[in-house]
């Protein structure tokens, strides 16, 4: 959890649950409530590791470093073997030289922030060249138990040299990113042109230079270097699907993205809904459907029916089968009941109709034996039409339940399908 009030928790606490449709407490992953305070989302640019924020938290008094990989390691806090000097100043920059122990692995620095939160950070490199991260090096400001604030600077990295330099800014001069303007998704059908522009400014005056990417084979992008650029593709049959686009725009310091995606439609498809145009036009009389429906209400969508071959206006599900006995929340004294269902009529005599019987008992002392486990996952398959079974005819016991006094429950229909 992360809140966004300023305050200090004195407690807290979480719980979880099992989902009984997702396998229960027996396939869980989650065996107890393990909490722990975040420190920071930190990323740890190690070879080989991926670029999602891992986090840096206590655990009891050991602080540790959950990589999303997971990877949980114990993180030093150098910071007592740490030192911040001032070094300079460049204008409106500041510059800081930070020492810290050299080691092998993870590493956490966190000392007074000598600018007392006056400042901003704009870079931080390490004396071998490499550039720390923005999420591995951040500000922080605390209030203390004398109600007085704290002002800190926290740096975390791996496999440190020993040797920092830390430039702070005034946060009037901080750059700022481009603003890229908004990109539509569009439609198109194969053998239609698609063309439109994209526009960037930035609000520190400079020109942003504009890109796309991946191209889909024979698009083209053209940034005309004043913050607009054009995108143009003329999609030839064969190449409908779904195409993601990449637009950034970047002003030498920062890039900011943003995605748009160019559906085209096969020949005779003109609103991509996987049904041809005919098929929808004879059936419905309008392209309106998009195929997620179920206009005559048989179960089976217009898109399936589309693929089927069959009708969408006329229903050809089968008629609901009808419990006979025993009655619908009625309780047996049998040990062994039957149950008998008579067939519900179907429109296609061509068709056959699988019965599927589920039976239960709300009473934990209610088990299955290996027989009855085989007779529940059995469905007994009937031809519709002129019924074969004849009314009354057994079609299913519950044989294979074992219990010592209980009644059982039959509820509501069985499910048919065809």
């Amino acid at each position: 959890m992360i809140c966004p009030l300023s305050g200090r928790f004195v407690a807290f606490d979480a719980e979880f649950s099992h989902a009984d449709e997702l396998g229960g407490e027996l396939t869980s992953l989650i065996g107890s409530v393990d909490t722990h305070l975040l420190l920071r989302d930190v990323l740890v640019d190690l070879p080989g590791r991926d670029s999602v924020r891992d986090f840096l938290a206590k655990d009891g008094d050991v602080l540790r470093d959950y990589e999303s990989q997971n990877v949980d390691t114990v993180v030093p806090d150098f910071s007592s073997s740490a030192a911040l000097e001032f070094e300079g100043q460049t204008e409106s920059l500041q510059i800081y030289s930070l020492s810290t122990p050299e080691t092998v692995g993870f590493m956490l620095v966190q000392l007074n922030d000598l600018n007392g939160g006056q400042r901003v950070l704009k870079e931080v490199l390490r004396s071998d060249g490499k550039r720390i991260k923005t999420e591995n090096c951040w500000l922080t400001s605390n209030r203390t138990a004398d109600h007085s604030m704290r002002h800190t600077l926290s740096l975390f990295d791996a496999n440190p040299t020993g040797s920092y330099r830390i430039v702070f800014q005034d946060p009037g001069s901080q750059p700022k990113p481009p603003v890229l303007e908004a990109i539509a998704d569009r439609t198109v059908v194969e053998g239609q042109i698609v063309s439109f522009s994209v526009a960037a400014a930035d609000p520190d005056g400079t020109v942003p230079s504009l890109a796309a990417s991946p191209l889909p084979a024979t698009a083209q992008f053209t940034d005309e270097g004043c913050g607009r650029g054009i995108f143009s593709w003329f999609p030839s049959v064969g190449q409908a699907g779904s195409y993601t686009i990449i637009f950034s725009a970047f002003d030498g310091t920062f890039t900011v993205t943003r995605r748009a995606t160019i559906n085209v439609c096969s020949e005779g498809d003109s609103d991509c809904d996987g049904m041809t145009d005919s098929w929808e036009l004879l059936c419905f009389g309008s392209l309106s459907r998009d195929g997620r429906g179920d206009f005559d209400g048989d179960g089976a969508t217009d898109f399936d029916e589309f693929w089927r071959n069959s009708d969408p206006t006329r229903s050809n599900a089968p008629g609901i089968p009808q419990i006979v006995s025993p009655a619908d929340k009625s309780q047996v004294e049998d040990v062994s009941p039957e149950i008998t269902v008579r067939n519900g009529k179907d429109p296609d005599p061509e068709d056959i109709i699988t019965h599927e019987f589920e039976l239960y008992g709300e009473n934990p002392a209610w088990s299955r034996s290996s027989q009855g486990e085989k007779a529940l996952r059995g469905a007994m398959r009937r031809p519709a039409g002129p019924f074969p079974v004849p009314f009354g005819r057994t079609v299913g016991t519950s044989s294979g339940f074992e219990r010592p006094t209980e009644g059982v429950s039959a509820r509501g229909p069985t499910e048919a399908s065809s």
